[in-house]
């Protein structure tokens, strides 16, 4: 009864594509974590280490 019933009413199903969404998330958590390894490489050269 559930397949049918999206079956005649298709904006209810998902439109999130989580696999696009996961892959963005990664993404962002490697340009952060390339960004805070740079700042930390500035951070200890300028203070003599």
């Amino acid at each position: 009864m559930g397949k049918e019933y999206l079956a005649d009413n298709p904006r209810l199903l998902n439109p999130v594509d989580w696999g696009k969404v996961a892959a963005l998330a990664t993404i962002a958590g490697i340009v952060v974590t390339i960004i805070l390894f740079i700042i930390g490489c500035v951070l200890i050269k300028s203070h003599g280490g």
